[in-house]
């Protein structure tokens, strides 16, 4: 009995390092992404999010549109990147396209999202 009283002793003052680790491996796959969304060249909404490779993430944006993005590493350098854009018109939230891209360090990746009705969108994101 005395000797299960020392392992749990010994596991339950292990649980804070484990713990601080895994918030040091989550911090090493964190990335910055800043997202541009742009109608006729103009742009209409923007947002930044610090999210983790490989979970998705949903981001705010001004006015009618909003964000689901996932961002993966590819072997070498670079992202997969994968925006969920919606936009909220008169018959409610309309998922609009997921296009997916590539994306280098330090560069923008762009993808056309063709709308039922208006010009099309252009979305540009960077990754950090």
């Amino acid at each position: 009995m005395r000797t299960a009283s020392f392992i749990a002793a010994a596991l339950l003052a292990a649980l804070p390092a484990a713990a601080q680790a895994q918030g040091v491996n989550a911090a090493a796959g964190a990335r910055q992404v800043s997202v541009e969304v742009r109608e006729a060249g103009k742009l209409v909404a923007a947002s930044s999010v610090r999210l983790q490779l490989g979970r998705p993430a949903a981001i705010s944006m001004d006015g009618p549109f909003a964000m689901r993005l996932r961002v993966d590493a590819q072997e070498g350098a670079g992202y997969t990147v994968r925006p969920n854009l919606t936009a909220n018109g008169p018959s409610g939230w309309t998922r609009l396209d997921a296009p997916t891209m590539s994306v280098t360090p330090g560069q923008q990746g762009k993808a056309r999202v063709e709308r039922p009705s208006g010009p099309p969108l252009e979305i540009a994101v960077s990754v950090d």
